[in-house]
């Protein structure tokens, strides 16, 4: 395998292990903040606050249904869900 080819598949592997921390430690925030939440995909997606939020922790990614806003980060979305208690 080339040089490259072998850079990108490091990369991939790096991306992989990236989100999967990411999945974990953002799980973990959200049940330490208290916030429940219903697990699909083993984890992979996460329905919010009753169903009304939408959050794929692996890449921060969350959108409020009811207006289809898509924002990032689960810092913002531990923020949001306590301003809606």
């Amino acid at each position: 395998m080339s040089e490259i080819g072998e850079a990108f598949k490091a990369l991939k592997e790096d991306r992989k292990i990236k989100k999967q921390a990411n999945k974990q430690s953002s799980t973990e925030l959200l049940t330490n903040a208290g916030i429940s939440f219903e697990s699909r995909s083993g984890g992979t997606h996460l329905i919010v606050n009753g169903g009304s939020i939408d959050f794929w922790p692996s890449t921060g990614l969350w959108i409020v249904r009811a207006s289809g806003n898509r924002k990032r980060g689960v810092m913002k979305l531990i923020k949001y869900v306590m301003e809606q208690m």
